[in-house]
């Protein structure tokens, strides 16, 4: 890559997002759970670190880089929410680093692409705000990043910065954790059997039985070479565990309004998160995974009545999605799915479309890394009982980073409807108010 271009597109991206993030600031000085991420930040720049605020769920990493980063006399909401921004500008590096491990070779289409993922609406917005989803994000572009390098130790060590800035992160780590071993197992299998490593099928319950059964050694020497040359990952995993079993939970803080439950509907979410944030670029993939419905009409039937028996016997709904005013998914449950009983039947289609677009995206990907990512994607969503936009970002990004190459009319597309989104997002966001009886500023929407 050209080093112009490098340094090029982080710098057009920050002279986009300052005035932005100026007329945040002025907008509004605390945005809902800035409430208790920037008190618990203060205490931290005053040497307070004893002092720990229950409503705080999350492991203390944002605030010990803003201790790290920021004296004390810039420990301001101003220079607070500036980590962030930042923070945003190293995704940008991030990003055109790992789109540039793959086969594109038009340098424009890169950085269009580049910049689209950037902007993702509701990423950005939190790139001008205090909380802990873009530094979260930052960690594991990082993570995978030198994961796909090799760099296995820059890897793990970005990963342990991860779970600092929210514990679900460990879950990535395993994700390239888990690669790394199927792939190592693969390769030794195929030695034996004279193989492809790539034909080897570690979904199917013969390949499986052969290897564990009448293969022991492959196994053997497996584990060996994966604890030889990836036990930095491990380590980080382990002291993860540890932490689990002594604290009796993986959340730090008020345990009760976190409390893992098994709600398969977030999937569906997931994928409708895809179909509307990720349908601009997947344009080219519509056709085929159509295609691809009807030749296996049959299973897509009996996926069709699997989903529907989730939504009807395992949708949740947490008191704070009926309770918060202040977010888009408020008003999206309670005008339609909480409002009508048969919405949330009737998009089961939808769902059922998404997924397997989904799965038409990662069609080129090994079969070792949809494995794992589909894995990492229900372990880390289908805990979750409240519906929050944010927790699909890292799986989207990392669906969308994998996707193959785009065409070049899918990526203005997709341009087109970003700028679109954030500008009518940052136009509610600046023009309307909300009032609540125990806040005298008035609140905001955001996602």
């Amino acid at each position: 890559m050209h080093s112009l271009h490098f340094y090029l597109l982080p710098v057009v991206y920050l002279a986009i997002s300052i005035p932005l993030f100026y007329k945040v600031y002025d907008a509004s000085k605390m945005i809902i759970d800035e409430e208790f991420h920037l008190k618990q930040a203060k205490f931290y720049c005053m040497d307070k670190f004893g002092v720990w605020d229950p409503k705080i769920t999350t492991f203390p990493g944002l605030y010990l880089v803003s201790y790290w980063l920021l004296p004390f006399h810039y420990c301001t909401t101003f220079y607070l929410r500036m980590i962030s921004l930042v923070a945003s500008v190293v995704n940008v590096v991030f990003i055109l680093r790992i789109r540039n491990q793959g086969d594109e070779t038009n340098i424009w289409n890169m950085i269009v692409e580049t910049f689209n993922i950037a902007i993702l609406p509701p990423m950005y917005f939190f790139a001008h705000l205090y909380y802990t989803d873009i530094l979260s994000i930052t960690s594991v572009l990082a993570l995978y990043y030198y994961w796909s390098e090799k760099k296995h130790f820059k890897a793990a060590v970005c990963g342990a910065g991860s779970i600092l800035m929210r514990q679900t992160n460990v879950v990535w780590v395993i994700m390239v954790m888990g690669i790394t071993a199927l792939e190592e197992l693969c390769r030794n299998y195929s030695t034996v059997k004279k193989v492809t490593p790539n034909s080897v099928d570690v979904l199917n319950p013969r390949t499986v039985y052969d290897i564990i059964i009448n293969n022991p050694l492959v196994v053997m020497e497996s584990v060996c070479n994966i604890l030889r040359q990836y036990h930095i990952y491990i380590s980080v995993i382990a002291s993860f565990l540890v932490f689990v079993v002594f604290n009796g939970s993986i959340v730090v803080g008020d345990k009760t309004a976190h409390q893992a439950v098994i709600h398969l509907p977030q999937m569906l979410y997931f994928s409708l998160f895809v179909l509307i944030f990720g349908g601009p670029a997947f344009k080219d993939f519509l056709r085929p995974t159509l295609k691809t419905l009807a030749a296996h009409w049959k299973l897509a039937l009996r996926f069709t009545a699997l989903v529907s028996i989730a939504v009807a016997y395992n949708t949740m709904v947490h008191p704070y999605l009926l309770a918060d005013n202040r977010h888009y998914t408020f008003y999206f449950w309670n005008r339609f799915y909480g409002k009508y009983s048969w919405f949330k039947f009737a998009i089961v289609p939808l769902y059922v479309f998404a997924l397997f677009l989904c799965g038409t995206v990662l069609n080129h990907k090994s079969k070792n890394f949809k494995i794992m990512f589909w894995l990492c994607s229900f372990v880390v969503l289908v805990p979750q009982k409240l519906l929050e936009i944010r927790y699909f970002l890292i799986p989207f990004i990392l669906l969308r980073l994998n996707c193959s190459r785009l065409s070049r009319s899918s990526l203005l597309l997709e341009l087109v409807s970003y700028l679109f989104l954030n500008c009518l997002v940052y136009y509610v966001f600046f023009t309307k108010n909300i009032y609540w009886d125990n806040y005298q500023a008035p609140q905001k929407l955001i996602w």
